[in-house]
């Protein structure tokens, strides 16, 4: 749910943090031992591995979920998937779809819409998780994917019913938005996820002056600082 629209300040790749070779210890020089199907080797045995994706499939109050008596039930779905760079380091790319139903077909009307896609958005970020030593030593549950973070984000969002847009049938790209957040993503059972978060950023809003010298209205673009709150709720494909 989001407290103003952050507008994006442009698109770009944001730049992922690649973990450091792993040290092992040296040993006694004996003869290398040679791997086989059956007999892998011991540095092969302890050579640490990166776990897999984390893929998520969700709803939630973000990316402008809301209700209003005239605009009727908005609600996002996301499939989104987070990947681990290192330990403690994580990426996330997320496509997220906008849903309406309800909307009134104009100010005098009380007959309403069905069920139509608004908006579409993609977003891309990188996260830290932390004190997960300090939570295992309380006996919290901890993991790749689990606890409190700090992230860098980047959003891009698509419309089609923008204003002064009467056609309402092409998709428009609306704005992106940059935010660093701090949030909390926990396991709800079996394969549940909670993920709620707060953020502040900049966003390249779009704004609309009239021109009366062209009888019609002109737009620009200004950066715009704001808050954002979101909470999530997703199905995952990890237990």
């Amino acid at each position: 749910m989001r407290f103003f629209p952050l507008a994006p300040i442009g698109l770009f790749t944001a730049a992922l943090l690649l973990a450091g070779p792993a040290v092992f210890a040296q040993q006694a020089p004996t003869a290398p031992a040679t791997a086989t199907p059956g007999n892998p080797t011991a540095a092969a045995a302890e050579a640490p591995t990166r776990p897999g994706p984390l893929f998520k499939l969700g709803t939630g109050l973000s990316d402008g979920s809301g209700y209003g008596s005239f605009l009727g039930l908005s609600l996002p779905l996301v499939l989104g998937v987070e990947q681990q760079l290192a330990p403690g380091w994580t990426a996330t790319l997320n496509g997220s779809s906008l849903w309406n139903i309800g909307e009134r077909r104009n100010s005098s009307s009380t007959d309403r819409e069905g069920l139509k896609l608004e908006q579409l958005g993609l977003d891309a970020g990188i996260r830290r998780y932390y004190n997960q030593e300090k939570r295992r030593t309380k006996g919290r549950r901890t993991g790749p994917y689990e606890g409190p973070y700090v992230a860098l984000q980047l959003n891009n969002y698509f419309r089609r019913d923008l204003p002064y847009n009467f056609s309402q049938r092409a998709f428009e790209y609306d704005y992106s938005s940059l935010t660093a957040r701090w949030g909390v993503q926990r396991r709800l059972g079996g394969r549940g996820l909670l993920d709620a978060y707060l953020g502040a950023g900049v966003a390249n809003s779009r704004i609309y002056r009239f021109n009366p010298a062209a009888s019609r209205y002109d737009q620009s673009r200004v950066l715009d600082l704001g808050l954002e709150l979101g909470v999530k709720i997703s199905l995952t494909n990890k237990r």
